[in-house]
């Protein structure tokens, strides 16, 4: 959410609520500190605080064409809009996708045919796992944006994107 942008997705997913005070908050506090000086180096990271009922777990993945000071931004500003929309739920799910400079090391795969795409997974799941959730992700663009212009579709660990302009700058290097 660099540059005060607005999520484009967020989903609230848990029955379960904590309060202000707790433990709990507490611990989702340290976990979004921890994940915004974790992830910007490597657009990715995972994290996990606490103990027992009172444990929290998370990770945040930046595009790989982003910038490292841009990722960062954009983990503390989803943090703050997570708190907020989704006010003392134990589960959520927020998306970003802000036009931001090329990074120095991309982690993701692009396209260009007819249309611009883009296909990212964090680096938690196998190239197995991945590969399905793709699979998954490709079959609901079929659903939810056939004969669009554009379309996106964005899960827990992956999200999958296409338009008809170019969306993602050019990476300055590919990693093999």
């Amino acid at each position: 959410m660099a540059n005060s942008a607005h999520p484009l997705y967020h989903f609230c997913f848990s029955q379960e609520d904590y309060t202000a005070n707790s433990p709990y908050a507490s611990n989702m506090k340290g976990l979004l500190n921890l994940l915004s000086s974790k992830v910007p180096p490597a657009g990715f990271g995972l994290g996990s605080m606490g103990e027992s009922q009172s444990q929290i777990n998370g990770l945040a993945l930046c595009r790989g064409d982003v910038l490292s000071k841009s990722c960062k931004t954009c983990v503390v500003d989803a943090g703050k809009e997570l708190r907020s929309r989704c006010r003392y739920k134990k589960g959520a799910i927020m998306c970003v996708l802000p036009n931001m400079a090329a990074s120095d090391i991309p982690k993701h795969a692009t396209g260009e045919l007819e249309l611009y795409g883009l296909a990212q997974c964090t680096q938690d799941l196998s190239g197995v796992d991945c590969q399905k959730c793709l699979d998954g992700a490709i079959g609901e663009l079929r659903n939810c944006c056939n004969g669009k212009r554009g379309g996106r579709v964005v899960g827990g660990s992956f999200n999958v994107r296409y338009e008809l302009y170019p969306f993602v700058k050019k990476p300055r290097h590919v990693l093999p």
